[in-house]
């Protein structure tokens, strides 16, 4: 046995029954307000089971009953009220018997039937019942809306144009950071740069005072041997004074010795003809002044093909010159850049250059200030030891004296015991 109940076209319910093999069909009027949008299932199902008989129960199949109904309702506004879904679950199972039970089967279906009725009519209801409070609701709703106006938004222009500013005034602290960054690495490098050259500058000054040290030793050597050379030299000087004296003396023995008898002969040259030379060196300077004029105009006529030449080459020559010369304006344009260019650096650098030595000009000061204090404490404490090196002099005298007296007065006790003794023995 199974039971359907679903919506007609029309929105009416309809009930099918199937009961062994048999069909029949319920009709229900349609619901009013009703929209099948959300649908609530409700399946019921009852199982009755038949009891046993001489003959036995065939228990071959079991039928299902289910309903089908709407869960939104709408009210004569057309506004929906939504409700939790809820499953009735009921199954009834009929048995199929032999002939002789139709008669309980069938009184069995009529209970079902009327059982399915009464829900039907208890969910009706219920339904009529949540339409009267969607109505209330959806009033107070429409109350409210009226007494309670959307408010307009608050004029916020103000705030946004703060925001902007505040916006951009970070840009700019950040474009600043970033720039302030950058020239903090620059005169990093800078100062990397200029340490290393310092380091570099300390090395070659280094290796140049070694190399004065050496050469100044060498210039020693080289003195020292000067001063023998010249020692060396005076005793030349004296043994070729000795020996141009010896020299002359022995010149005036033999000279006085030959005595002062002179021979002079004396060959004539023959004489020369004045005229035939006048003529000869005549010849010779007319030759030499016609070679001259001549080698003069060639070389006028080959100077004056020359400046032809450049007078008809002139025009090209000037154009190349104006491009060679515009070529040089712009050279030096670049160059003059490329010179504010270094001087801005070297102003930069001179600038970083002065930050660092005023920097370490500073902490030069306060090193000097710490040294002096370190040094002013040593003095302290020198004095103080000179003063207790003092008291521990003074204290040892006092020692050294103390001790002699000790000495003296333990001579001086051995005496009087000796001179005790000598006396008891005596008496």
């Amino acid at each position: 046995m199974s039971y359907q109940v679903r919506h007609s076209p029309s929105r009416s319910l309809i009930g099918e029954y199937y009961f062994n093999g048999y069909y029949t069909k319920s009709y229900c009027p349609p619901f009013h307000h009703l929209n099948s949008e959300k649908v609530l299932h409700m399946k019921s199902s009852m199982s009755h089971q038949g009891g046993q008989n001489k003959g036995g129960i065939d228990h071959g199949r079991s039928k299902k009953v289910s309903f089908a109904y709407p869960s939104s309702v709408h009210g004569a506004n057309g506004a929906e009220s939504v409700y939790d879904d809820h499953w009735y679950q009921h199954t009834y199972y009929g048995v199929r018997t032999d002939r002789k039970n139709n008669s309980l089967n069938g009184i069995n279906a009529k209970n079902t039937m009327q059982d399915l009725n009464n829900r039907l009519q208890a969910y009706m209801e219920k339904v009529h019942s949540l339409e009267q409070e969607n109505e209330e609701l959806e009033t107070k709703i429409a109350e409210w809306h009226v007494n309670n106006p959307p408010r307009s938004p608050p004029d916020m222009r103000h705030f946004l144009q703060t925001i902007r500013e505040l916006q951009n005034q970070v840009s700019l602290a950040t474009m600043e950071n970033a720039r302030i960054v950058l020239k903090a690495g620059n005169a990093q490098l800078t100062a990397d740069d200029l340490k290393s050259k310092i380091e570099m500058e300390l090395k070659l000054t280094s290796d140049a005072e070694k190399d004065v040290g050496v050469l100044q030793r060498v210039l020693e050597q080289i003195n020292q041997e000067r001063q023998d050379l010249e020692k060396q030299l005076q005793c030349l000087n004296g043994e070729l004074t000795n020996l141009k004296n010896t020299h002359e003396q022995e010149l005036k023995e033999i000279r006085a010795q030959l005595g002062t008898r002179v021979n002079v002969d004396v060959n004539a040259v023959p004489s020369i003809d004045l005229n035939r030379a006048l003529t000869e060196l005549r010849e010779e300077y007319e030759n030499l002044m016609e070679k001259n004029i001549k080698e003069t105009e060639d070389l006028f006529l080959q100077m004056a093909a020359e400046l032809d030449h450049n007078i008809s080459s002139g025009p090209d020559q000037l154009e190349k010159v104006d491009n060679e010369f515009i070529g040089l304006k712009l050279a030096v344009q670049t160059l003059e850049i490329e010179l504010e260019s270094q001087m801005n650096v070297t102003s930069a650098l001179e600038g970083t250059l002065a930050e660092i030595e005023e920097t370490f000009g500073s902490k030069l000061s306060q090193l000097q200030s710490f040294i002096d204090d370190i040094e002013s404490q040593l003095e302290y404490v020198r004095s103080r030891l000179e003063n207790l090196n003092k008291n521990v002099k003074l204290l040892m005298d006092q020692k050294t004296h103390l001790e002699k007296e000790i000495s003296t007065y333990k001579l001086l006790l051995d005496e009087l015991v000796d001179y005790w003794t000598a006396d008891c023995v005596y008496f």
